[in-house]
């Protein structure tokens, strides 16, 4: 019987390995938890907002090398460049911003 949505066994981008990126935003001057900052891939568009206790997390990232932008009211906008997610490897990230 054939597969009416065209997969097949040997679909190459089934068995590609992706990475989960994790992290915490906290305020540089008191290094306080930051809730609801918003974390987005510059890339790829995907955007996330921190929990109460600043973490955040992106699962199933494609391998690659990404910038994370992070905005919050009253703060600066601060970059990291060049985050690089290996496939079946996990990141956690540290970010720090500063209030206005």
């Amino acid at each position: 019987m054939s597969n009416a949505f065209g997969f097949t066994e040997n679909n190459p981008s089934k068995n590609i390995q992706k990475a989960n990126v994790s992290g915490k935003v906290l305020d540089k001057q008191t290094g306080e938890s930051l809730a609801g900052v918003l974390v987005m891939i510059e890339e790829s568009g995907l955007k996330v907002y921190t929990d109460l206790d600043g973490n955040f997390l992106f699962q199933n990232v494609d391998p690659g090398t990404y910038t994370f932008k992070v905005s919050y009211i009253s703060y600066s906008v601060n970059e990291l460049k060049n985050v690089v997610c290996n496939p079946g490897n996990d990141v956690h990230l540290k970010i720090e911003i500063r209030p206005n």
